[in-house]
């Protein structure tokens, strides 16, 4: 076996120059000292002074997703998945009624249209069955940056009526009546971060580049994009001699590849990559690969959108590589119900070959259990999208999202000031749904708005979705939350 001790040195000190680099360009000393009272005292012992606690020092164990602070309600009238669900958020378990809170969602339309439909489900069993906001309910105030806004205004000098287009962070920046914004966006949004900055809260659905893992001015729950490094610590585990690295050549595969190539170069393990773009063909990955030596490889490891994942189903089908020989590690893209039907079409009766796997963040969405919170994403999201929505990690993270803003608002008791809700979301106080392990946002100095740090992998064998390292065996990302130096 590899010597796992050694493995990731220089990935780590790559990794905090680049993202004190790109921490520099976010409009925000990333070292900034500045913090408020409330936050100080909220985070004592949740938030790691020292920046340097290991992801498995936690007094919650990783497989389960249970509630730190009681709730302050009796729940004892709601069902099992509701209870657990109203104890999560720490609201009354009733239909919520009165004013509305009003917060924003920044989503893409066009890139990931079910994203906002699921925020949306998520929002109506939070007002109908948890009680919303101590029994007010929530209203989604939506904002598309792709698409034009305009709000009319009257012209100082003509005194006539003008139309003005405004973006999605200048918009949201002005609406006094938001108490905080939740951002799930393809490729992030650091125009977005800094114009909300001290503003307002925000909390990032599911970090998809090294950007929205090192700005200063949010939070994030998830692993989202540190999946990738996980993928990694995982397959540096086996006894490999060679790799080929399949990515979709945008931002978010960069910072992928990123994270993985002074990793396998530290270990002594060959890594191979190709690019791809979400217009290449079937037959040019297979082309690509074959150019690559990817028979020979010991590992291959996909960072693909999902358009890449149908078209490397077909490419490697045609090669062979089809449950045999090499190993496959999959960014969680690939789980997707588009890219699935891809595997199906290309493997004929075997829906997934066995030697596929796929990073999680944590648990198993195909085996949905109460404790690890996939059991509620299935209950809210069963009717308006299913079977569309499992394995969507996308979708499964706009409702954590909703779920976690409704946590932390419950926990202000009315106090909707910056101060007091991102304090509140800095320091969750328990572990999230699909999320592994415990949330100990600000743990790490070189990715601050990072709470989570564990991900998980599972794979597709005799006919069911197994566990490879899930829940309590989630893989430790220690080893790049906190780079020496």
């Amino acid at each position: 076996m590899l010597d796992r001790s050694t493995q990731p040195r220089r990935l780590l000190a790559v990794l905090v120059v680049g993202a004190l680099t790109v921490s520099g360009c976010s409009g925000r000393d990333a070292n900034d000292d500045s913090h408020d009272p409330l936050a100080d005292e909220l985070a004592k012992d949740t938030t790691a002074a020292d920046n340097q606690t290991p992801a498995d020092d936690t007094d919650t164990a990783a497989n389960e997703v249970g509630t730190v602070d009681e709730s302050k309600y009796t729940l004892g009238h709601l069902d099992e998945l509701t209870r657990w669900a109203a104890e999560f958020t720490n609201g009354p378990g009733r239909a919520a009624t009165g004013d509305p809170i009003l917060f924003g969602y920044v989503h893409d339309a066009e890139l990931s249209p079910q994203h906002l439909p699921a925020a949306r489900a998520a929002i109506d069993y939070i007002n109908e069955q948890l009680g919303g906001v101590d029994g007010r309910p929530l209203e989604l105030v939506g904002c598309d940056p792709s698409v034009p806004r305009v709000m009319t205004e009257i012209d100082p000098e003509t005194e006539d009526e003008v139309e003005v287009e405004i973006s999605c962070e200048v918009e949201l920046a002005d609406n006094d009546e938001l108490v905080v914004v939740v951002a799930q966006t393809s490729i992030g949004n650091a125009e977005l971060y800094d114009a909300l900055a001290d503003k307002k809260p925000v909390l990032v659905a599911s970090p998809s580049n090294v950007a929205e893992l090192t700005t200063s001015t949010t939070s994030t729950y998830l692993a989202g994009t540190l999946t990738t490094g996980g993928m990694g610590i995982w397959a540096l585990s086996l006894e490999l001699k060679s790799a080929v690295a399949l990515f979709t050549d945008n931002v978010v595969g960069r910072d992928g590849f990123t994270m993985l190539e002074p990793m396998f170069v530290a270990a002594g393990v060959e890594l191979e990559p190709v690019w791809i773009t979400s217009a290449t063909s079937a037959s040019r990955v297979e082309s690509e690969l074959e150019s690559a030596g990817v028979r020979d490889a010991d590992l291959i490891i996909l960072g693909l959108d999902e358009p890449g994942c149908a078209a490397a189903a077909e490419g490697l089908a045609a090669l062979g590589i089809n449950g045999t020989a090499s190993i496959v590690i999959s960014a969680s893209t690939c789980l997707r119900p588009g890219a699935r039907a891809a595997f199906t079409e290309a493997h004929g009766e075997t829906d997934i070959p066995a030697n596929w796997h796929f990073a999680t963040n944590g648990f198993n969405p195909f085996e949905p259990t109460v404790e690890s919170g996939y059991a509620t994403i299935s209950a809210i999201l069963d009717g308006p999208l299913q079977p569309d929505h499992v394995g969507d990690a996308g979708v499964e993270a706009a409702v954590v999202a909703m779920l976690s803003i409704t946590r932390a608002l419950n926990r202000v008791d009315g106090d909707f000031s910056f101060a007091a809700v991102n304090g509140s979301l800095r320091n969750p106080g328990a572990p999230v749904p699909t999320q592994a392990g415990d949330q100990q946002c600000g743990r790490s100095r070189a990715f601050m708005p990072v709470c989570a740090g564990r991900m998980g992998v599972i794979q597709y064998a005799g006919g069911a979705w197994v566990d490879v390292a899930t829940g309590d065996a989630a893989i430790d990302l220690s080893q790049i939350l906190f780079p020496p130096g």
